[in-house]
């Protein structure tokens, strides 16, 4: 049966967290539920408004860096591409309400490989896709998904790992930059940076809540 050691309780059913202070549960989950099933709700107003601001300031910023930068890779069809897949990305897991970071890091795949072969159908070779497009959405998946964790009540513990592989993901393009030379190279020093930096904060203050999820989903 489940325990928590906050309140020092044991808890039937097969609830993660516990109801009365909201604690990770320990042991093993037994019973059936003995609480109702909640629906998730979230503020849709409030939601709209930060993603129509962060949107703007997107759209705002990359015209900016092309009007500086002329030369840039960057044009407006990139500036279309990150606001709509932030939104795509955003609005999708906010609506299907089950495990959507899971569903972010299975977008985040898709996208990456459509965008590779379009880039090498095209071009016969890799070149966008790798400096910008792969940079830019491994950036939007692991915005999304915290935002998703601070708008939309859930167990952190459903989003933990998924958030960890995307940071994990991030670093790839500038992989492949490095390797095969291709600039500009800084979306994907970025996008490599943001991840690392998630993955460390994440490990440092929840890495007791990582091992945990890890031993149960694998039978460790």
């Amino acid at each position: 049966m489940s325990y928590c050691e906050t309140c020092k309780i044991s808890v039937k059913g097969k609830a993660k967290a516990c109801p009365l202070c909201g604690a990770h549960l320990r042991g093993v989950p037994e019973g059936e539920d003995i609480f109702p099933w909640v629906p998730l709700r979230y503020n849709q107003h409030i939601l709209y408004k930060v993603l129509g601001l962060i949107s703007l300031l997107l759209a705002i910023t990359l015209w900016l860096f092309k009007r500086i930068f002329p030369a840039s890779s960057i044009n407006y069809w990139h500036i279309l591409l990150t606001v709509g897949s932030f939104w795509s990305l955003v609005l999708a897991m906010v609506r299907k309400r089950r495990n959507l970071a899971k569903s972010v890091l299975y977008q985040l795949l898709l996208l990456s490989g459509f965008f590779l072969a379009w880039d090498f159908l095209i071009d016969q070779r890799l070149g966008w896709s790798l400096t910008s497009a792969l940079p830019l959405l491994s950036c939007l998946a692991i915005v999304a998904i915290i935002l998703r964790m601070l708008f939309v009540r859930y167990e952190l513990g459903d989003y933990i790992l998924y958030l960890l592989a995307t940071a994990l993901i991030s670093p790839a393009a500038l992989i492949f930059v490095a390797v095969f030379g291709l600039r500009p190279i800084w979306p994907a020093i970025v996008a490599a940076s943001l991840g690392a930096l998630v993955f460390t904060l994440t490990f440092i203050f929840r890495h007791k809540l990582i091992f945990h999820e890890l031993k149960t989903r694998f039978h460790l």
